[in-house]
């Protein structure tokens, strides 16, 4: 076997593999084979950026809720801590400016007078 009939062989088994996993199958334009021809390089495509909300829960559990906020001020963080403390149905209260964490520990009882006070806090300081 001629060096140019191995390589040609070897060409067609690449076409027959690229075929089983659907790629294209045909030749270029031009009527010759694309022996030394490179691709034209694919358009880089910026990423995919998700929406990021401005305020989630991200964990629950009896009596512990984790909320992540898009951004708070350290001053917030120092005023939130000291007004949601004073709650009488909250226990503990930490916020992080840095990771935009509110934890919440409060009486398991009063589960859903948190979900009223975390609907207040999405709505009017992280809208």
């Amino acid at each position: 076997m001629s060096y140019v009939s191995g390589f040609m062989m070897g060409a067609a088994i690449g076409k027959s593999i690229r075929q089983m996993f659907g790629g294209s199958s045909t030749a270029p334009s031009s009527g010759s084979p694309a022996v030394g021809r490179r691709r034209a390089a694919a358009k880089p495509q910026a990423p995919q950026l998700r929406a990021v909300p401005s305020f989630a829960l991200v964990s629950a559990l009896p009596g512990r809720r984790r909320y992540r906020a898009s951004r708070i001020a350290p001053s917030i963080a120092a005023l939130l801590e000291e007004r949601l403390a004073a709650l009488d149905f909250v226990k503990s209260v930490q916020v992080s400016a840095v990771s935009g964490s509110i934890l919440i520990e409060f009486d398991e009882t009063d589960s859903l007078r948190v979900d009223a006070l975390a609907a207040w806090l999405k709505e009017h300081l992280f809208p």
